[in-house]
């Protein structure tokens, strides 16, 4: 059987059974929400079908060939502005590791200072 012939049978089904679909949610007439048991009859029925149509899609798709789009250059990222400010000494940040540094030099001052007191 070739594959496009075995698609459209498919295909046909699909639509078949969409339609029973729609006729069994139309039984439940101007209710606003389907009864649990017809909600649970076409779910049971719903499934397999998405299933069905997924697998159909990706058969069709088979022999497909994508070209992709050439690659776009990247936007250059923004400038940090810290080299800027710190040329005109307005701008100061610390790496963890200086932080943490110049708070245990500041802890070691308070000591000798309370010793010396």
């Amino acid at each position: 059987m070739e594959v496009s012939t075995a698609i459209d049978k498919n295909w046909e089904a699909l639509k078949r059974l969409l339609a029973m679909l729609v006729g069994m949610a139309e039984m439940a007439g101007d209710a606003p929400t389907l009864p649990r048991h017809l909600h649970r009859a076409i779910l049971k029925l719903l499934r397999p079908a998405e299933s069905a149509a997924r697998r159909l899609i990706i058969a069709a798709a088979r022999g497909l060939v994508v070209v992709l789009p050439p690659v776009r250059p990247r936007k250059p990222k923004p400038k940090s502005i810290e080299p800027i400010l710190r040329s005109l000494g307005i701008a100061v940040t610390m790496s963890h590791a200086d932080f943490a540094r110049a708070e245990a030099a500041k802890r070691a001052a308070a000591l000798r200072a309370a010793r010396l007191s």
